[in-house]
């Protein structure tokens, strides 16, 4: 079914109970997006006009059939440049206090409302070796529910997709991802507008995508969002870290509240035992950007390569955005950084530092 065939006309009323979000080790101040302190932590496109939101969704729907889904191509990578990073950008990722946002459960009223699958309980997490050559999601819990596929259309008018998660937050709207899976730095232009036929709507989020279909629902942004030194550098993985604002479903539920969202952490050190998630099309013969694919292992950094992590995983192109989870348990844990680039061998994701606390600052309320 589509959660996304919207009228908010229409929308159900009804009164859920919301899951708590916790912050551990800061009390940050909020900036709206278009204050001046939102404009210098963050980057972001127009909302959609709240007159044009029942247009944008039927653009979605009638856009984002199965088919248009699955003949999506993974999006460009950007290239890790090996340049050694200024004074100022030092000081821009510099370490400060290290912080936490919890992840959060679907909420049982707001699934049975809006006629979606009761998520499957997830198992422990493997006590086993690290896993370089990326395997099948096959264990329920949260990564079944809350990571899926942004598809968008570029600025090219071509028909896009990367991996994407629920982002845990105080209003329950938010998506993870990386920088460049909501614009083209290079000239600046955001992918929740179809610059071919000037609409709104073409950015959308699919939690548990499984080949063509949307379990659990079709959700559209309504806002993208980057750091500034992103859009900035021109591209520099170092800082591609994305998020998108999606709307409420046609029920009037929060994403949140239907799928759960991972937590997130900042400041945290460089070394962690991470679970990295995607939807890579290439990497592996096996690999057909269609089913979620995991790995996991020690994160470290190259010397040349300051304000990277680096993981041995083979996940390609299309696992862009696929967050890196520190502390996972089986179903849930704490987006450390999401796939930007790599080699054949690696995945290599910008640090979560400072920019990345501002990021989730500037969303966690929207």
């Amino acid at each position: 079914m589509s959660s996304i065939r919207m009228n908010t006309a229409h929308a159900v009323t009804a009164l859920c109970v919301l899951a708590s979000l916790t912050v551990v080790g800061v009390t940050p101040a909020f900036a709206g997006p278009d204050s001046a302190a939102g404009q210098a932590t963050a980057a972001h496109s127009r909302r959609i006009p709240a007159d044009e939101l029942r247009a944008a969704a039927k653009h979605a729907v009638d856009l984002w059939t199965p088919q248009r889904m699955l003949s999506a191509t993974a999006v460009d990578t950007p290239a890790a440049s090996a340049a050694v990073p200024s004074r100022a950008e030092q000081a821009a990722q510099a370490r400060g206090t290290p912080g936490r946002a919890n992840p959060v459960q679907p909420n049982p009223v707001a699934q049975l409302a809006s006629g979606v699958p009761t998520a499957p309980v997830g198992v422990d997490a493997p006590t086993i070796s690290a896993v370089s050559n990326g395997q099948t999601w096959t264990s329920g819990g949260l990564p079944s529910t809350a990571i899926g596929v942004a598809f968008f259309t570029n600025d090219a008018g071509e028909p896009k997709y990367c991996t994407a998660s629920a982002l845990a937050s105080d209003a329950g709207n938010a998506v993870l991802t990386a920088g460049h899976c909501v614009i083209n730095a290079s000239n600046g232009r955001w992918y929740n507008w179809n610059y071919q036929t000037n609409t709104w709507g073409d950015w959308i989020f699919v939690p548990g995508y499984n080949y063509g279909s949307a379990p659990f629902g079709l959700w559209y942004a309504n806002q993208l969002w980057t750091v500034p030194q992103y859009i900035s550098s021109g591209g520099d993985s170092r800082y591609d870290i994305g998020a998108a604002v999606m709307n409420v479903n046609y029920y009037g539920y929060h994403l949140q509240d239907v799928v759960g969202s991972e937590g997130i952490e900042w400041n945290w050190p460089l070394s962690q035992y991470n679970w990295v998630f995607g939807y890579p099309q290439d990497g592996a013969p096996s690999f057909d950007g269609q089913r979620l694919i995991f790995c996991h292992g020690q994160t470290y950094s190259y010397p040349f390569l300051p304000f990277w992590e680096v993981i041995n995983c083979n996940q390609g192109h299309g696992s862009s955005g696929g967050p890196w989870l520190d502390d996972f348990d089986g179903s849930w844990g704490w987006a450390d950084s999401v796939i930007s680039t790599g080699t054949s061998s690696t995945d290599i994701g910008p640090y979560f530092g400072n920019h990345a606390f501002n990021l989730w600052s500037n969303v966690r309320y929207l």
